[in-house]
């Protein structure tokens, strides 16, 4: 593990190469505030690498999508990163920090995750399938304990409908923040019945229409729903 925060390592115009990556069994590397302006040269020679903090830098361009490759945790958040590439579909990352960006297009989602927080940036849509996919219990992850997830997209760029879905009892999703977006439609109602392990609903500022339904099911678990500045009835 190298842990090297805090400390102004690079210039604007330095070259992270010049971080020894002699040791390529390196399986963390912590760089948060550290004056950055691009991606260290020195991530291409670690190849064990698993947990990478590059937050509140000054990094701009594309985070490529190479980057996702042997990952578990990453944090790039608050930077100036305008463009992502798309974790391929093997992909299984626990925690995923991309918020206070310029980022925009399709919302990235990995096979599976424990924490995704894309807030504060300028998304504009959400792939149907992969959030679907994404929001579902891996057989795998349950019996390990790892169920519990959130999803935070909160004032980004989104529109049109929320995706849906049947309401199935497998949805492991317990927090989703679609806050702050220019969302349309109304809600899908495995979101609202109780379906899955859903606790935290935040719908706030939005363009959301329909109906309320007048009846959730027993086994409804939501204690946080926020539908406030929408026009659902």
């Amino acid at each position: 593990m190298i842990s090297a925060s805090y400390n102004p390592l690079l210039s604007a115009s330095g070259d992270g190469s010049k971080i020894d990556a002699s040791n390529s069994s390196i399986t963390s590397l912590n760089l948060a505030y550290c004056n950055l302006t691009r991606l260290p040269r020195v991530l291409g020679y670690l190849p064990e690498l698993g947990n990478l903090d590059l937050s509140c830098n000054q990094i701009q361009g594309e985070i490529p999508q190479w980057i996702w490759t042997n990952m578990s945790s990453l944090n790039l958040s608050h930077n100036f990163f305008t463009t992502v590439g798309q974790p391929p579909h093997y992909v299984n990352i626990m925690y995923i920090d991309l918020s206070f960006n310029m980022l925009r297009g399709a919302t990235p989602f990995p096979s599976n995750g424990d924490r995704l927080d894309y807030s504060n940036n300028k998304f504009s849509s959400i792939p149907q399938s992969s959030f679907l996919r994404f929001i579902q219990i891996n057989p795998l992850l349950e019996r390990s304990g790892l169920t519990t997830y959130s999803v935070n997209l909160a004032n980004n760029e989104l529109s049109g409908p929320i995706p849906y879905s049947e309401c199935r009892e497998q949805y492991a999703l317990r927090m989703l923040d679609l806050s702050g977006n220019n969302l349309s439609g109304s809600v899908p109602p495995y979101l609202l019945k109780g379906c899955g392990q859903l606790i935290m609903l935040n719908l706030r500022g939005n363009h959301l229409d329909g109906t309320w339904p007048d009846e959730t099911s027993e086994s409804c678990q939501l204690q946080l729903i926020d539908l406030h500045g929408n026009h659902i009835h």
